[in-house]
């Protein structure tokens, strides 16, 4: 099984950090991969990150487009080795 050499997650706290996938991942499987490396990271905890809230409030992006169907196929995205991934606002605040 092929893994993607590393997608860089962007946080605004974190530059970036590799998260190695297998090319068949779906969100939810990359999702996944970004809390275990959220947990190895230096002063990161399991116990400091509410997840539930994190993925209610924010998600993956890439190229502009939310990855919020966790059954979706990254491979389908047209995700791709070193790509750039980042956090962004879930849902888009209303204009009034």
């Amino acid at each position: 099984m092929a893994a993607f050499a590393g997608l860089p997650i962007s946080k605004p706290e974190v530059l970036y950090t590799e998260v190695n996938v297998s090319r068949t991942a779906t969100v939810a499987e990359l999702k996944e991969a970004v809390k275990d490396v959220f947990r190895q990271l230096p002063n990161e905890t399991e116990s400091n990150i509410s997840w539930s809230h994190v993925w209610s409030h924010f998600c993956l992006s890439f190229k502009g487009q939310k990855l919020i169907d966790d059954k979706t196929y990254i491979r389908f995205l047209g995700i791709r080795d070193d790509d750039q991934l980042y956090f962004v606002q879930r849902l888009s605040k209303a204009k009034h």
